[in-house]
This record gives C-alpha cells, sequence and structure tokens, in this order.
C-alpha cells in the first residue's frame, strides 16, 4: 500500500510545539513501525526534521516546482498548498492520504484521505479566535476537509465529543488515538538536582511552582496570577511561580503581575529547550495547568511523566490525560485553587504519592501504541 503522508505543518509551524510536535512524533513513530508500507511524504523545504532517512520504504516528495509558480498563487501558501500537494497525491497513485491537522490539509486528494482534527477550539471560543471575516471563512473551510475526510483521527474523547457536535459528523467515522510523549526527554530525574540546575541556570531564587506552555486567553493565566497573588498575600508562601513559554505571547500577562506587586516573584522564562523543560517538571514543587479547555494537554502528561504533583483544571480531555493521578479544580475558583496548592506545599508524603501516580499514569501513553492504532486503520480502509 503507497502511503502518502502531508508533512506541510512543518513548513507552516516552525515552533517545536502543539502541532508540529504532534506531527513530528507520530511521524517518527510510523515509519519505525511501519515497514511494508511505502511511504511518500510530502514536504515544501529540505529535511524539516530527522524522520527515518534511511528507512528503504520512505521518500520524500519536494512539493515546490523548479519553474516559479505566478506570484499571486506563489506568494500565498495556503492556495499553493491546495493546488501542488493533491495533484502530486493523484499524480504518484498514492492510496491513502494523511494529513497531520485538518486546518492544514488539502480539501480534496486521489485515494482515501485521513485527517487528524486536534481540536475544534476555535469554533468553542470564536469571540477569541474568528473574530474577523478572513478567520470565519478558514473555519468553513477547516469543516469542509473534515466533513469531506473518510476517517478522522482525534486525540481525545473530550475532542470527539465536540467534532461530531460541531461539524455534524458522524461518530463512527471518527477514531480516538491517545499521542504519546518522548520518553527519551521526559522521565524523572532526581528533584534536587533538577531544581538546582534550573535555579541556576535560569536565575531563580526560590522553590517554585510551575507553568508550562502556551499563553492563548483560554489557558486561564489570568487567573493564575491571581491565585499566586493570593498564596503570597494570605498564605505567605516563599516559593516563586516561574512561567515556561514564548514570551512574544506574553505580553497582556504582564501589567496583570506588575498591579499585584508580585513581579519580583514570578519568572517568564521564554522557551526553553526539551530537555530544560524536563529538568523544570523534575525539580518542581508543584505544576499547575488551569486551561479553560484542552484537545489533549501534552503538558500534563510531560509533567506526570518527569515526577511533578499536577494540580489542574477538570475541563475537556484533561481528565482522560490525568486520570486518577492529578489534583483536579474548576476553572473559576481562585481560593480552592489557592487553598489545595498550599495544602500540597505542605504536605511532602502527599506529593511523593502523587508523583508515584502521575508517573505511573504517564506510562499508560505511547507514540508506539499511538502508530499501531493508525496503522490498524489503515489497514482497514
Amino acid at each position: 500500500m503507497k502511503i502518502g503522508i502531508d508533512a506541510s505543518i512543518l513548513e507552516y509551524e516552525r515552533t517545536y510545539r502543539g502541532i508540529s510536535k504532534y506531527t513530528a512524533c507520530m511521524l517518527k513513530a510510523l515509519l519505525r513501525q511501519d515497514k511494508r508500507n511505502e511511504y511518500l511524504i510530502y514536504i515544501n523545504r529540505e529535511d524539516p526534521v530527522p524522520v527515518n532517512n534511511g528507512a528503504e520504504n520512505v521518500r520524500y516528495v519536494q512539493t515546490t516546482r523548479r519553474r516559479p509558480l505566478p506570484p499571486v498563487i506563489n506568494s500565498y501558501k495556503g492556495i499553493r498548498h491546495q493546488l501542488l500537494i493533491p495533484f502530486r497525491f493523484y499524480s504518484d497513485g498514492v492510496d491513502i492520504v494523511y494529513s497531520f491537522a485538518h486546518r492544514y490539509a488539502p480539501l480534496f486528494s486521489s485515494g482515501k484521505q485521513v485527517v487528524t482534527v486536534l481540536d475544534v477550539i476555535p469554533e468553542l471560543y470564536p469571540e477569541i479566535y474568528l473574530k474577523y471575516a478572513r478567520q470565519r471563512i478558514m473555519s468553513q473551510r477547516w469543516k469542509r476537509t473534515a466533513c469531506n475526510a473518510d476517517e478522522i483521527i482525534t486525540i481525545s474523547e473530550a475532542s470527539k465529543t465536540d467534532i461530531v457536535r460541531l461539524y455534524g459528523i458522524d461518530p463512527g467515522k471518527v477514531h480516538v488515538v491517545y499521542p504519546g510523549y518522548e520518553r527519551d526527554l521526559f522521565k524523572a530525574l532526581p528533584h534536587d538536582e533538577s531544581k538546582t540546575e534550573v535555579q541556576r541556570k535560569y536565575q531563580i531564587n526560590s522553590d517554585y511552582i510551575l507553568y508550562a506552555g502556551g499563553f492563548d486567553r483560554r489557558k486561564n493565566l489570568r487567573m493564575l496570577i491571581e491565585v499566586f497573588s493570593i498564596l503570597k498575600v494570605r498564605y505567605g508562601i516563599q516559593e516563586s511561580l516561574v512561567i515556561v513559554g514564548d514570551t512574544r505571547d506574553a505580553k497582556w500577562l504582564r501589567p496583570g503581575i506588575q498591579e499585584r506587586g508580585i513581579e519580583n516573584d514570578v519568572v517568564l522564562t521564554g522557551y526553553v529547550p526539551p530537555e530544560d523543560l524536563a529538568a523544570f517538571y523534575s525539580g518542581a514543587g508543584l505544576f499547575v495547568f488551569p486551561s479553560l479547555y484542552e484537545g489533549f494537554g501534552l503538558p500534563v502528561l510531560e509533567a506526570m511523566a518527569c515526577g511533578a504533583p499536577v494540580i489542574a483544571s477538570d475541563t475537556s480531555s484533561i481528565p482522560e490525560v490525568a486520570g486518577g493521578a492529578a489534583v483536579l479544580l474548576k476553572t473559576d475558583d481562585p481560593d480552592t485553587w489557592a487553598e489545595r496548592i498550599f495544602s500540597l506545599l505542605k504536605d511532602e508524603a502527599l506529593r511523593q504519592q502523587m508523583r508515584t501516580k502521575g508517573i505511573q499514569q504517564a506510562s499508560r501513553f505511547s507514540w508506539e501504541e499511538s502508530a499501531d492504532k493508525v496503522l490498524q486503520l489503515f489497514n482497514t480502509l
């Protein structure tokens, strides 16, 4: 069977998080697991990620033409993608086309089409993500892409429920395949050594509570800042709050930190490499994740794998990821968050139990199992 992999997402999403991380990890796992089928990987750049370049059943296909396209097409990647890649699918005679993200997938293709719909967050929060006409038009294209697909893969039962409800899709063609995590990177390291390492490298002067992830409004970081302010003022904790993530998107957060007078106790690290992120998780007193909605919630999984006790919101997919290994709370109750965080900071025995449970829960997720389930789906087409 000839399988065409639409890897264009690796061109559009240059940062290694979210969709691009999912794409790279799933692709690597598929190529490790499957030595029988032929894979044609369609890319627009040379070697976007190191993915099994030596495998005999894998061939990279450059979709960029030697002769330039008309400027009106070449200047807009979406149009170029809709024209060039489907033509190559047809001319190469692929049996199955797999796109890792429906927002970047071609509307039509030859062969059976399988797309991953990670989430429908824009449709759930239109006031944030669909404010402008162009965004609303794109949202309709995403919906059509999903509806046209022969099969859909998604990453949680919560996402499946929302896809079926908002897109009106038959639940029988939506398949839940949980992601894994990078086990060679995210594993429990010695707590004290990890803490000392990141304190030295990132100039953190105390024990710390950790958040890692994006800065979208749905991440609920305004409430987290309010929670931390309560912890400092009402409970007098000595810990810092460390926020790991690309701070180019965090400008809106700084005024709230300054207004509460806690700027000396909040550390915004900016982007950190994965190996440092693992040390941050392992050295944290607690990992907090108050998000309003997640398609999956990979930082929760990574934190548990590294042995961090986790307090997270009880919404969307997060209970599926956390199992019974984390404390789950409502997203609109900062007083309860502050109370539970303070209680856990004072209870080392309970935090140790949570570390053990978290590592056990994380071990249930693997990219190898994810790839096996995708291959099983391919074999039914």
